[in-house]
């Protein structure tokens, strides 16, 4: 009697056991065939995110805008030939009697020899080491970030140093 019980519990077990997996199967099949979507999706596609996303920000600022977008900057008219500090490049230095040598090439390809105390259109050199070359560049507005600033030094290396390297 006892065995003829377990093994009507037995078969009970595995026929819902049966009967669950096969409605798990199922389930995809007729929610697609319930909500009319027939395209199916597959593992390898991403997920779609609503495109119409507006940040809400709570009365705090947005972290991921700058900062300084807002300022405007006013475009420089420079004169042609013009060397600017941001625009030079150390491409060698030699020494004389005098001392360094910078060779600084601008936009326009030139190679300029210049030696501390040469002027450029925005600055002027203020130290030539054996491989390095020190600038004052003198800023024409009052930069947000650091008001009341009116020059700032540039350090121009002859090799730089590149990141990951």
């Amino acid at each position: 009697m006892k065995l003829k019980l377990f093994i009507l519990i037995a078969l009970f077990l595995v026929a819902g056991f049966a009967f669950a997996q096969s409605v798990e199967r199922a389930a995809p099949f007729m929610l697609l065939q319930a909500t009319g979507n027939t395209t199916e999706k597959k593992p390898d596609q991403p997920e779609s995110y609503d495109i119409n996303y507006v940040y809400d920000p709570g009365g705090r600022r947005d972290p991921f805008i700058n900062l300084l977008t807002g300022i405007k900057q006013k475009e420089l008219n420079l004169p042609k030939g013009a060397l600017t500090v941001t625009d030079a490049k150390v491409v060698g230095i030699t020494r004389n009697k005098d001392g360094f040598v910078a060779i600084i090439t601008g936009t326009d390809g030139k190679a300029r020899f210049m030696k501390v105390g040469d002027k450029l259109y925005d600055g002027e050199i203020i130290g030539i080491d054996a491989d390095q070359v020190r600038f004052r560049q003198d800023l024409t507005e009052d930069n947000a970030a650091a008001p009341g600033l009116k020059s700032k030094e540039v350090v121009k290396r002859l090799n730089p140093v590149q990141e990951g390297t």
